[in-house]
């Protein structure tokens, strides 16, 4: 009778934030001995201490990116205990334009067994088709409820980038022919990466006019406006230079001039060769008659058929001079004078 007996007591995890709670242990005596049968025992004060934290939990996310119209990354919520009241949580970005968050509200239960269901937030990226680099958005998440401390929380906000994937260049696609002296065009295209602040221009000049013309002379894109991504064409035209000086393979570039800082002083390039159409070679007339013994003359006319570098002589002569005599005894065309496809 006189040997202690233990009583253990245990809490109870109730998953809500209701503070430290003191109860009392009461104990009631029964026995067939009528001294011990409902004695009166002294009531037992315990303190149950409360393990709950009221809060909320955001899970971990990625930063979204404009590439490919936008990139998708999520992260969860959830509730750190059961609420007495739902708790509302109402999302909005700092810029729109930059990344997008949905569902724009979500709602945790209370006593309903849904308060500890994580749920899923969006952030969409927005491909704004310009070079401004990656923006700082904050995201905030303004908590409400009739649980004074969940309403307590108020407004969350977390930072991330919107990583940026335009860049500021203008490209020229390759040339759609080989040009000819014979006066063939060909033609390429000029395109913008993205769209700039303002107005860009690209010049085209010949890079050797006795090669090839080009036009127009320059192009602009617009800002803003939806023109900034419509391709436009130069055209290439090969010029006859008459001189046997072979294929020519050219650069072309295109400087890019803009009041836009990322734009301006950018390079298009493409090549293209002009193909030559002359050939080196003399030309014969026809004997204007055959000669006779009693001194007949007859004559033919001499010419080059390309323009050369340097004067070019052709000596003239007979096999048999005890039949025929030539004269002059040689013929000498000029270089670059205009005079090479002048017959003599």
């Amino acid at each position: 009778w006189n040997i202690n007996q233990e009583v253990t007591v245990i809490g109870v995890d109730d998953l809500e934030h209701d503070a430290n709670i003191r109860y009392f242990i009461q104990t009631a005596v029964t026995s067939a001995d009528a001294c011990y049968n409902g004695i009166t025992v002294s009531d037992v004060t315990v303190t149950n201490i409360n393990d709950d934290t009221t809060g909320v939990t955001f899970g971990a996310y990625n930063y979204p990116s404009e590439a490919g119209g936008g990139t998708t990354e999520t992260f969860d919520v959830f509730l750190h205990t059961n609420p007495t009241s739902p708790v509302t949580m109402d999302f909005a970005s700092s810029n729109t334009a930059e990344i997008t968050v949905s569902p724009a509200s979500i709602t945790f239960g209370s006593g309903d067994g849904t308060w500890d269901d994580p749920q899923t937030i969006t952030l969409q990226g927005q491909d704004d088709v310009r070079d401004d680099g990656n923006q700082n958005v904050d995201i905030t998440a303004t908590v409400t409820s009739g649980d004074a401390l969940y309403n307590g929380v108020g407004v969350v906000t977390f930072s991330m980038e919107s990583i940026d994937d335009d860049l500021s260049l203008a490209f020229a696609t390759p040339i759609s022919a080989h040009t000819w002296e014979s006066g063939t065009e060909a033609t390429f295209t000029v395109y913008l990466w993205s769209d700039p602040y303002n107005p860009v221009t690209v010049s085209y000049t010949s890079p050797d006019t006795t090669e090839v013309t080009m036009s127009p002379a320059s192009i602009t894109f617009g800002s803003g406006d939806g023109t900034w991504n419509v391709p436009q064409t130069i055209t290439v035209t090969g010029v006859d230079d008459a001189t046997t000086d072979g294929d020519v393979s050219l650069l072309i570039t295109g400087p890019v001039t803009s009041a836009d800082v990322n734009y301006n002083g950018k390079m298009t390039y493409t090549t293209l060769k002009n193909v030559d159409d002359d050939t080196p070679g003399i030309a014969y007339s026809h004997l204007s008659q055959n000669t006779v013994e009693d001194g007949t003359t007859g004559t033919y006319t001499v010419k080059l058929k390309s323009d050369p570098t340097h004067p070019v002589t052709i000596p003239i002569s007979s096999n048999k001079l005890d039949e025929i005599t030539v004269s002059p005894a040689s013929l000498t065309f000029g270089a670059g004078d205009g005079t090479w496809d002048d017959y003599q």
